[in-house]
């Protein structure tokens, strides 16, 4: 298989990818505001998050293809690395949005759920609360 079509290959992969991940995301999403399933809010971020990470594959294949240039002397390689630390700066954010949206939600009606198993509120697998 010659390099040209190992790439469009890897390209139409990414593609179906991106797609497929955005849209399972997008109804997990959807689904956890309306039932206020944390967990399932948590997953559907995550597979936005990889909807993103498929995109900068994509993107990472596409530039590489291109020749060199006035503006960038050595190739597109560098590009690929800088969105992939573009995306990992968006999955710690987003990280960070789960864990607090599971601490006001435990902690919003005044009590603490108390759990027998401390894992969980690190991976906020059972953030809600008991009347």
């Amino acid at each position: 298989m010659s390099k040209y079509l190992a790439f469009e290959e890897g390209k139409k992969a990414a593609w179906s990818s991106i797609w497929t991940l955005l849209g399972i995301g997008v109804a997990e999403v959807v689904i956890s505001t309306t039932t206020g399933s944390l967990t399932l809010l948590a997953d559907g971020l995550d597979s936005l998050a990889d909807s993103l990470v498929s995109f900068i594959v994509w993107f990472g294949i596409t530039m590489i293809q291109k020749p060199k240039s006035k503006l960038f002397h050595y190739g597109y390689g560098k590009i690929e690395s800088f969105a992939a630390f573009i995306a990992a700066i968006i999955v710690i954010i987003l990280g960070i949005f789960i864990c607090l949206s599971c601490l006001r939600k435990n902690t919003s009606s005044g009590r603490i759920y108390k759990s027998r198993n401390h894992y969980d509120y690190i991976t906020c697998s059972r953030c809600h609360i008991t009347s």
